[in-house]
């Protein structure tokens, strides 16, 4: 978590502007970069959270 705070503070994404490969980009572009991969973290923990956990038998079934 260091690595990641250090390294955008660092690479100035947090500035009003800041630019990667000759293209400008705003906060307001990082806020939405740091949303859409928060987005594709969940995506995917929702498929491998499933398949990793085993299938259980005892599933509570009200009498």
């Amino acid at each position: 978590m260091r690595f990641f705070t250090a390294h955008c503070l660092d690479g100035g994404i947090l500035a009003p502007f800041w630019s990667w490969k000759n293209i400008q980009f705003t906060n307001y572009q990082s806020l939405f970069l740091f949303s859409g991969i928060i987005v594709l973290i969940v995506c995917l923990m929702l498929i491998l959270v499933p398949a990793i956990l085993p299938e259980h038998d005892y599933y509570y079934e009200p009498h």
